[in-house]
């Protein structure tokens, strides 16, 4: 298996034409990658200057309100691939269930968070790599859920949220890292 060739392909067909996509593209192309599954964890293209993608599985939906980027970047981390915090890694097109959103899978009262009410189009999205969750809307906005306000805050638009997360992949450098100025606890 050819995994610098999947992923070529895979980021030059959902190209949106910036200037960090590029980058991206020349900067895999200088790598090897390695195919790594895990029963538990899923497949990678592993990366030995440990920048990584996940494979979605044959059952993962992408539904047509997302950009082709999105699918095209999944699980893509500058990171150990066994950790949390992948591009679009916990988006399963299911809505954000009230009681579970400050942890994926977990249950915010007994975690000590607040119950926060869910608006009706948002969807679980990103980790970081401490298991904290981060949810998109069909307006294609990120947000998080705030325990100090007990309502979701806007981060940024899923644009810009994907570009910052390209250029910190470049750097090798966590995704989150560049979002510290909102909230030091859960972006550090």
């Amino acid at each position: 298996m050819d995994c610098k060739k999947i992923l070529i392909q895979r980021l030059t067909v959902a190209n949106p034409g910036w200037e960090e996509w590029d980058v991206l593209i020349d900067l895999i192309e200088q790598l090897d990658f390695e195919y790594i599954t895990s029963e538990y964890l899923g497949s990678h293209y592993v990366s030995e200057d440990r920048l990584c993608f996940a494979e979605s599985s044959e059952s993962q939906i992408w539904p047509d309100w997302l950009p082709a980027y999105v699918q095209a970047l999944y699980g893509m981390k500058a990171d150990e691939w066994e950790m949390a915090g992948g591009y679009a890694c916990i988006f399963d097109n299911e809505p954000a269930q009230k009681g579970s959103v400050f942890a994926a899978g977990e249950d915010d009262t007994q975690l000590g968070y607040p119950i926060l009410e869910v608006p009706s189009d948002l969807y679980p999205f990103q980790t970081n790599a401490h298991g904290a969750s981060f949810f998109i809307n069909k307006s294609l906005d990120i947000f998080y859920p705030s325990a100090e306000t007990e309502r979701f805050m806007k981060m940024d638009s899923l644009d810009d949220f994907t570009r910052k997360n390209i250029r910190q992949a470049l750097i090798a450098e966590t995704w989150f890292t560049a979002y510290r100025n909102l909230d030091p606890d859960l972006f550090s």
